[in-house]
């Protein structure tokens, strides 16, 4: 469920909709939307060659572009310096992992002249001989201007939650026990409905609906999301509450009201 976000993404996904909101909101005038136009293509590029420089093991182009005080900030919140990054990338390089990025997508660009913030969503494919993994990135890229050369000052990136699990086929009658309002606090509530063979999941009564696809006939997960519902009963039957699962193990219960 999109409500278990760690705070630190939570609180980096705010200040980057702030920047949104105050670039869109304050009056540009049209030669500021051109600049920024042109320097969301330029960093655009950037990002794009660092991408091409780490597939190539190129480690000389994927600093040039960095400053020399950047700080790397990976999904597992370590802080890295550019030669500890440097180091790292080169060392799985040589390793003989392979690192693909496509499907470049979803670019926002905040521009005050000699600063600039890119994000952008990228395919990661890391390829361990025949096999691979894939990984939905959301990237975010803070650049200076020294020189009249745009320079990194620091770089983020988060994974994008995508479950791969392999769902199977369950029955109405099943999915109708589950049907029913679930309570996480006394004003935030999960209600869960059917819709032809489908589970549904929604939050709040405008919020929009999720399926939840069933991993067996009690544990649940949506595409969007790393966690399982797994829904309980008591002695006579009756399910009675939900256990939200997150991936690192945490749990919550969630009980019927309704």
């Amino acid at each position: 469920m999109k409500l278990a976000i760690s705070a630190t993404r939570t609180g980096a996904l705010v200040f980057l909709m702030c920047l949104s909101y105050s670039a869109e909101c304050m009056g540009q005038e049209p030669g500021t939307i051109a600049r920024s136009a042109q320097t969301q293509a330029q960093l655009l590029q950037i990002v794009n060659e660092q991408f091409s420089a780490i597939t190539r093991g190129d480690m000389a182009a994927y600093g040039s572009s960095m400053a020399d005080d950047l700080l790397y900030i990976p999904d597992w919140g370590t802080v890295y310096t550019k030669r500890q990054i440097l180091a790292r990338t080169l060392r799985t390089f040589n390793e003989g992992v392979g690192k693909i990025f496509q499907d470049v997508r979803d670019v926002h660009v905040v521009d005050n002249g000699n600063s600039a913030i890119l994000t952008c969503e990228v395919v990661e494919r890391l390829i361990y001989g025949d096999q691979e993994f894939r990984d939905r990135l959301r990237r975010t890229v803070h650049f200076v201007r020294q020189n009249n050369r745009w320079l990194a000052v620091m770089i983020q990136f988060t994974t994008v939650p995508e479950s791969h699990q392999m769902s199977v086929e369950t029955d109405s009658p099943t999915l109708d026990a589950y049907v029913g309002r679930y309570a996480w606090t006394s004003g935030l509530v999960n209600t869960f409905s059917r819709e032809g063979g489908k589970l549904m999941s929604q939050w709040r009564a405008t919020g929009s609906k999720s399926e939840q696809l069933p991993l067996n006939d009690s544990t649940f997960f949506a595409r969007d999301d790393l966690g399982f519902v797994i829904f309980r009963k008591d002695k006579a039957g009756r399910v009675t509450h939900y256990i939200y699962r997150r991936p690192d193990g945490q749990e919550f219960r969630a009980n019927r009201i309704q």
